[in-house]
């Protein structure tokens, strides 16, 4: 009894990992997507390897959109009697992503893995074999193929819906395949995943035998050599860390399947423990393809925290041997013409300045010295921060008043006992990561303590170390 009490605990466990991985990545996936799609600058990134994030990024946002509108409110019976009703409709949506999607996406690494070999292997045609049109094509046929290869599924009788109990010991809603429709999807799609990702795996193995030599590269030739090396190191180590959560998958089912086969007993996990951990699995790999694309390209990460430009619309350069009294030379540095307006305001402060006018503060933020106007756009900046780390104790207050206010007027509890913990746990949990997450977005100086990044700017232009003889003029 102690062990299925144990057993019951970690499945627990892994099941609010699983969603907390997939819901708090969910708007970086979305913003990933956008900034892949739409790049507001250069990404510098291969067009082979932007082309296969951008479809792979799709897939992962669907398999998140169902795991968190779908698939897990309805086996943990949120809304029951909605997902009931709805339940022969959604079944068919959820069982698309549980075999189809996720093949696309073990597709997409092997696509992934085999442009990565050419980059290592013959660096020189990598560009030409990859270009036009032929990959986006291609990844546009196997879209085509999974539509038709769904439409069997929308047939009568094809999936239903069953009624569980899950792992908090309430009762929930599952989604099945019907007859020969499991051997086609379940089984087949599992197949095809598995044999793709061992060709994924063989790839990188002929990869990560010829990076040694390909290397050589990054510490000699040209500068312009060098970088592209390292770049090309970069984002072949980026589709390896993306490719994990899938080899991961495929080390669980070789364990699970050779255990049975090898020893000639049952399985080595419950049902319920395969689902938890089948789940858990597919979060991780769900959640390694924006966080790697987040973490591995500086670029990509300026454009997803919207950072502009620091530099002025003028810079006053002083020569290190002027000695004159008069107004130094000046050399102009141009600012992008979206910042040349007077009224250009930063977007992170577009808000704030919004939220103040209604109360008088914008007017220092506006007019004035320019060091007013900076005060100014601080103290707003860290009010509206203040504020926002303030709402997860007021959505605990707000929660607590509809509580007790149902009680009073209706005579019984909205929830039952595990309602009201998961509720409660959800809510302190939000409290809980506001003012990380607050202080890391809201503020550019924090953030680049945090990734270590080092400022772009200087308080002063410092002469070179070995200055000419005679000093260009500045004009």
């Amino acid at each position: 009894r102690e062990t299925m009490a144990m057993s019951q605990v970690i499945a627990i466990i892994f099941v609010l990992i699983s969603d907390v991985l997939i819901y708090l990545s969910l708007p970086l996936q979305i913003r990933i997507l956008i900034v892949i799609i739409f790049p507001k600058k250069k990404l510098n990134l291969d067009p082979s390897f932007q082309t296969i994030i951008i479809h792979a990024t799709i897939a992962n946002l669907i398999f998140a959109l169902d795991h968190c509108f779908i698939q897990e409110p309805a086996s943990l019976g949120f809304l029951f009697d909605v997902y009931q009703l709805l339940g022969p409709y959604l079944a068919k949506i959820e069982l698309i992503k549980s075999t189809l999607v996720i093949t696309i996406g073990s597709i997409l690494h092997l696509v992934l893995s085999a442009t990565r070999l050419t980059a290592i292997i013959v660096p020189m045609s990598h560009a030409r074999i990859w270009s036009g049109k032929k990959l986006p094509y291609g990844c546009a046929a196997l879209w085509i193929i999974a539509a038709i290869g769904a439409c069997p599924l929308f047939l009568p009788n094809a999936t239903k819906v069953g009624i569980i109990t899950n792992v908090f010991n309430s009762t929930g809603i599952e989604f099945f395949f019907v007859g020969q429709y499991t051997i086609f999807y379940s089984i087949g799609c599992s197949l095809v995943a598995g044999v793709v990702e061992v060709f994924t795996l063989l790839a990188y193995a002929a990869l990560l035998a010829r990076l040694n030599s390909f290397r050589r590269y990054s510490v000699s030739g040209a500068e312009s050599v060098r970088r592209t090396t390292r770049g090309v190191i970069r984002t072949t180590i980026a589709s390896i860390m993306i490719s994990m959560g899938s080899w991961l998958i495929l080390v669980f089912f070789i364990f699970y399947y050779g255990y049975q086969i090898t020893l000639g007993r049952g399985p080595p996990f419950s049902t319920q423990e395969f689902s938890v951990i089948f789940k858990l699995l597919n979060a991780i790999n769900n959640v390694l393809t924006p966080w790697v694309i987040f973490l591995g390209f500086p670029k990509v990460r300026e454009i997803v925290f919207h950072r502009e430009s620091s530099i002025p619309d003028a810079l006053t350069v002083m020569p290190h041997n002027h000695t004159s009294s008069t107004t130094p030379r000046t050399q102009i540095i141009r600012r992008p013409p979206s910042m040349m307006s007077s009224k250009y305001e930063p977007p992170s402060l577009h808000f704030a300045h919004s939220l103040a006018s209604l109360t008088g503060e914008r007017k220092y933020s506006l007019s004035g010295a320019e060091n007013v106007k900076r005060a100014a756009n601080g103290v707003i900046r860290t009010t509206l921060a203040s504020v926002l780390i303030s709402m997860g104790s007021w959505i605990l207050v707000f929660f607590f008043i509809y509580l007790y206010t149902y009680q009073f007027l209706i005579g019984n509890s909205p929830f039952t006992k595990l309602e009201f913990a998961l509720w409660f746990k959800f809510l302190n949990g939000i409290n809980n990561v506001l003012t990380p997450w607050v202080l890391l977005l809201s503020f550019p100086k924090v953030r680049n303590i945090v990734f270590i990044r080092e400022s772009t700017g200087s308080d002063a232009v410092l002469p070179p170390r070995n200055p000419p003889r005679s000093m260009p003029r500045l004009r």
